[in-house]
């Protein structure tokens, strides 16, 4: 494969040359890219764009999103535009958007109207770029007319609209207007996509991912080149193919646990549309101005979890022992915000590995946001109790819903009920799979790079976990703000010769060193990682556990 400086140039890395699988992928590559950057921006784009009287806005899991909710003024204002965008598409008459004093709103009333009377000429004198592009487009495919997508000045817009048209008049040639590889450039947004929504890393996911996180590293995208220099993340340098030409990539985790937080911050604290419009810019200064912004609410929204985490467990601790006997966790208070709910309740339950239900308190509804252990499906519950909810749906493991207060109880009694026929006690222990017991002799670069040839990792192709056993605890220190992580150098037990000394960093694992002290000899669970400072890479154990050894 070519380095991605010329994105025309690829190979899948299946190591098949361009055979016939090969080239229908990428036939349909563009169509599937579309989709999944459309995911991306779909829930400020039907905000901007979609029923004008509808204003409930849900995120990925169907949770009510908390948007000025302790602001009844703004939602009051929110239902005037409504009725206002609602009379003027009924008169088809844009004079009647005119009353509307926020300028975007009324543009996009604007929009509304020029959609439903099929005039393109009426998206000429509107200013918002984002809003002109979208009017042209949405007149473009409802009359699948090419000519209208020519009006567009975003390259990516333009494209999506030749590619819909193609596909609602079922002519490929169509797409002969799209520059050749195109398509390769929209990965980069693919691979954010797939990754934030913990798709299955298989398949066609995994590919779009594998090259997506290379694209990403030399990215076009204005917005996201602010975003990641905001993030201080770097790019890794990895020896790509088998002639030892080497490439630079992004890693899934930055994507993961630092990109995608950033960008779900917007719809979480503030309006997803921060997000759309980071991307779409084409100013410096707009661009980098935005990306500070999604990085200070990443930060609020990373302030406002530790205090709702720290509220929900304190109240557990004021269970005492019954705790240990509940198979739910079910919490909710006024204060909480429904927009990060879903963070919490997914640490509490990897924490204390129990189904956690968390819930805003609001005067006429309550707004919960749940995650499950393997073996209950929220999904199939929720799907049970639809006379007790206003709204819900997810899947397996993650879900939200919204309910009349006075339902609380019945809503909790149910889950607790259903719990107790999915799970036994031994299906309520958290449980670490172990992939290999190696020696510590393979901890080496040499390992390490054979693993990244295995790499993305992800959903359905997890990254690996070892045990090395009989390692001594050289010493170790409590880090982080709370001294709730710890980093700690060990030693082989027996060795010969010179002794290699490992370095391991374990997150919220301080509990461990409370009946582990130096010099113990103790088996470790671990992933083999890199730790990058200053332009220097050492291999480093993420720790997952540790105890001490048999010393039989």
């Amino acid at each position: 494969m070519d380095s991605l400086n010329n994105p025309q140039n690829y190979q899948s890395d299946t190591g098949m040359n361009k055979g016939r699988s090969n080239n229908r992928f990428f036939k349909y590559l563009p169509y599937l890219l579309i989709v999944i950057v459309l995911i991306i921006g779909g829930a400020a784009v039907w905000k901007i764009y979609g029923n004008p009287s509808n204003f409930s806005d849900k995120n990925s899991d169907g949770e009510q999103k908390n948007l000025n909710t302790q602001d009844s003024s703004k939602e009051k204002t929110n239902d005037n535009i409504a009725e206002i965008i609602n009379l003027a598409i009924s008169e088809k008459s844009q004079s009647s958007c005119d009353s509307i004093s926020i300028e975007w709103q009324k543009e996009r009333c604007y929009a509304n109207v020029a959609n439903v009377l099929q005039d393109d000429s009426l998206c000429e004198d509107l200013s918002e770029s984002f809003i002109k592009n979208m009017c042209y487009f949405n007149i473009a495919q409802s009359s699948k007319d090419l000519i209208v997508c020519d009006s567009v000045t975003d390259e990516g817009i333009k494209a999506q609209c030749y590619v819909n048209i193609a596909i609602a008049k079922e002519n490929l040639n169509i797409c002969n207007d799209i520059p050749e590889g195109f398509e390769k450039w929209l990965l980069d947004f693919a691979a954010i996509g797939t990754i934030a929504d913990m798709v299955p890393l298989k398949g066609e996911n995994r590919i779009i991912v594998k090259y997506g996180l290379y694209v990403l590293a030399k990215t076009k995208n204005l917005g996201l080149k602010k975003l990641l220099e905001v993030s201080k993340i770097k790019a890794e340098t990895l020896e790509l193919f088998s002639d030892g030409k080497k490439d630079s990539v992004i890693s899934v985790y930055s994507v993961g646990f630092q990109i995608a937080p950033r960008i779900n911050s917007a719809g979480r604290i503030a309006h997803a549309n921060m997000a759309v419009e980071l991307f779409r810019s084409t100013s410096e200064t707009e661009a980098k101005q935005l990306a500070m912004d999604l990085n200070l609410l990443n930060e609020d929204r990373k302030t406002l979890t530790e205090e709702v985490m720290k509220q929900v467990e304190q109240r557990l601790q004021n269970y005492g022992e019954l705790f240990d006997r509940m198979n739910l966790i079910f919490e909710g208070d006024e204060n909480w915000p429904s927009g990060i709910l879903g963070i919490v309740a997914g640490r509490l339950m990897e924490k204390y590995y129990k189904p956690v239900i968390l819930f805003q308190k609001k005067n006429h509804l309550n707004v919960a946001s749940a995650r499950s252990i393997k073996g209950f499906d929220l999904a199939k519950t929720i799907h049970s109790i639809k006379p007790y909810l206003e709204a819900g749906g997810g899947h397996a493991q993650a879900a939200g819903m919204s309910f009349q207060p006075n339902n609380t109880q019945q809503i909790k009694d149910i889950f607790k009920e259903e719990i107790e026929k999915s799970l036994n006690i031994d299906q309520m222990n958290p449980k670490l799979f172990i992939d290999a017991e190696i020696s510590s002799n393979d901890i080496s670069w040499k390992t390490y790079d054979s693993l990244v040839k295995l790499s993305p990792y992800g959903i359905a192709n997890p990254e690996p976990i070892f045990i090395v056993k009989k390692m001594m605890i050289k010493n170790f220190e409590l880090i982080g703000q709370d001294k709730n992580h710890i980093k700690v150098f060990f030693q082989p037990e027996v060795t010969a010769g010179l002794v290699t000394t490992y370095q391991a960093i374990g997150f919220n694992l301080s509990h461990l060193m409370e009946e582990i002290y130096e010099k113990d000899i103790v088996d470790i669970v671990f992933k083999l990682d890199v730790n990058e400072w200053n332009d220097k890479r050492d291999l480093q154990l993420n720790l997952l556990d540790m105890r001490k050894s048999d010393r039989r």
